[in-house]
């Protein structure tokens, strides 16, 4: 199977692959920082929803009607579009430092494999319980730093967004054959309702727009544009043509990329029991992808 996916120069292409996914993983983590300084100022609903709203007119050429298959459609675009994100950017907006966010939702791959044991009986080998258990713990050890109780409930809502997205994840299984594009449009047409009708409920959405300053608007292009369709394009591309088990140390760098970028550019505090928290969440995550990757591919 890992044959089919290599091409003729495995070497160069080594080496063009591991770039886009560095690349890829600096501009999320760029995303992250900005988002934060965005929710610092305006409504993290809205911004969410306004992302969906203009990703989903600009994919609405590419998307195709799925007779059929909305079930898994809707529980994906709900869950890993408007709850997802939903919830992070609120999380993002109630944390002092991005750190323990950009930690705590990296459990969206542990709590995938938990609902596919629950919902699909999935089997579970003892690495990956082991992988498991490093994750949980290492999160654990976050909410436990004094600086972190200071707003744990951020911490409550991220893990909130990593539980809504691996719930999904048990569903876009069953969508693997749709484009990238497509998915996402519809994850954007499925997600922007949502989040649009809870900012009108729990922010002042018009004030917000009409005061919003050129920052806002730039960082809304730039999750549009760059973070969504260059950044979930290449990684697309990117597992078209290698195994998640080789591709997984290259994409799990945003966090850490992320959380460097906080202390330097928002001043965030990093004490060492968020680094050993992170350590051991992102060691575990890392166990749980490779062996989830390894078992699909077996």
């Amino acid at each position: 199977m890992n044959a089919t996916r290599q091409t003729a120069d495995p070497i160069g292409l080594e080496s063009q692959a591991i770039a886009l996914a560095i690349l890829i993983q600096v501009v999320w983590a760029v995303s992250n920082v900005l988002g934060k300084v965005v929710v610092d100022q305006f409504p993290p609903l809205l911004f969410q929803g306004l992302r969906f709203f203009i990703l989903a007119l600009i994919l609405l050429p590419f998307m195709c009607w799925h007779t059929g298959r909305w079930k898994p459609i809707v529980i994906v675009a709900l869950g890993a579009g408007a709850a997802h994100f939903g919830f992070m950017f609120l999380g993002l907006k109630l944390a002092d430092d991005i750190t323990p966010v950009l930690i705590a939702v990296q459990l969206s791959a542990p709590f995938a494999v938990l609902f596919s044991i629950l919902l699909l009986g999935e089997r579970v080998g003892v690495k990956r319980m082991a992988g498991l258990a490093l994750a949980f713990a290492g999160v654990a050890i976050l909410g436990f730093d004094p600086r972190v109780f200071v707003y744990i409930d951020a911490l409550g809502v991220v893990l909130l967004a990593a539980i809504a997205w691996g719930f999904a994840a048990v569903y876009m299984r069953q969508l693997k054959d749709i484009g990238v594009f497509d998915m996402q449009g519809w994850t954007a047409w499925g997600a922007f309702p949502v989040l649009l009708a809870a900012s009108l409920v729990f922010e002042n959405p018009l004030d917000a727009v009409l005061n919003a300053s050129w920052t806002v608007w730039a960082v809304v292009g730039y999750t549009v544009f760059a973070a969504t369709l260059i950044g979930h394009a290449g990684l697309f591309w990117l597992i078209q043509r290698y195994t998640l088990a080789t591709l997984a140390p290259w994409i799990m760098l945003a966090p850490v990329l992320g959380s460097i970028l906080g202390v330097i550019w928002l001043g965030d505090v990093v004490t060492w029991r968020m680094v050993v928290g992170g350590l051991l969440t992102l060691s575990g995550v890392l166990i749980v992808n490779i062996r989830t990757a390894v078992q699909e591919s077996a």
